[in-house]
Order: structure tokens, then sequence, then C-alpha cells
């Protein structure tokens, strides 16, 4: 194909667009990968981060949870022990008490 002189210029344009985009492709694909590569080392930083954090937190609500239970523990002994004592003064109260009334009314 026989091309004039503006295209002849358009063609040695076009090889040498080829040339440098083939260039720039090369290196924003380096430079992409180092993003991602970038960008997955702190994904796993977060990652681990996250795995630390939870298991304090599930630690944490065991050490809550055991600790409600020991509280809830205490105070029904603690109530155990009040109702406990109350029944033994009411059973000496009633062994004491005198039966029946001697009690003599003037009609």
């Amino acid at each position: 194909m026989v091309l004039n002189s503006r295209g002849e210029t358009l063609k040695g344009q076009l090889s040498e667009l080829k040339v440098v985009s083939a260039k720039v492709h090369e290196e924003l694909t380096r430079k992409l990968g180092l993003v991602m590569s970038d960008i997955e080392e702190n994904s796993a930083a977060l990652a681990n981060i996250q795995r630390i954090a939870l298991g304090f937190v599930i630690v944490a609500a065991v050490l809550f949870l055991f600790s409600i239970q020991f509280i809830f523990v205490r105070n029904l002994q603690k109530d155990e022990v009040a109702s406990n004592r109350a029944r033994k003064e009411t059973a000496d109260i009633l062994r004491t008490v005198n039966e029946g009334c001697s009690c003599s009314t003037a009609t």
C-alpha cells in the first residue's frame, strides 16, 4: 500500500506510540502488582489484628459469664442462709410458746 507523506508520518507516529504504550503498559502492570501486594499484606495484617481482638472479646465474655454465675451463686447462698436462719427462729419461737391459752375470763 502506498501512503502519502502525511500517511507515512502518521504510520511512524503510530509505531512510536506502540513502543511507548508497551513500555507504559509494562510499568503500569508492575506498579499495579506492587499496589496489589501491599493491599494483600495490609489485609492480612488487619485480619490478624481482628483475630486477636476477637480472641480477647471471647475470653472477656467467658470471664464475664463466670463472674455473673459466681455472683448469682453467692447471692443464692446468702438468701439460703437467711432463709434457714428465719426458719430456725420461727421454729424456736413456736417451740417456746405455750400451747393453748390458760386465760380465764370473767363472765
